[in-house]
């Protein structure tokens, strides 16, 4: 059973909120919070997708003034 707060990049794009080329640019640039196991880098779904959402609210925010 694949636990559903943890999941590989390929994984979380297919949610369809960014793509994989989106996901492995911000990991690089070290925006996601996860860990690598191994030489696979593992993403913290609910934290990622918190943190996308406040870069949202900001954007809006500063599309507004």
């Amino acid at each position: 059973m694949e636990n559903a707060y943890f999941q590989g990049p390929r994984e979380f794009a297919k949610r369809g909120i960014k793509s994989e080329r989106e996901i492995r640019r911000d990991i690089a640039a070290g925006k996601v919070p996860g860990f690598y196991a191994g030489n696979r880098f593992v993403i913290d779904s609910e934290a990622y997708i918190a943190r996308i959402k406040a870069e949202c609210l900001r954007n809006a925010e500063k599309g507004s003034l």
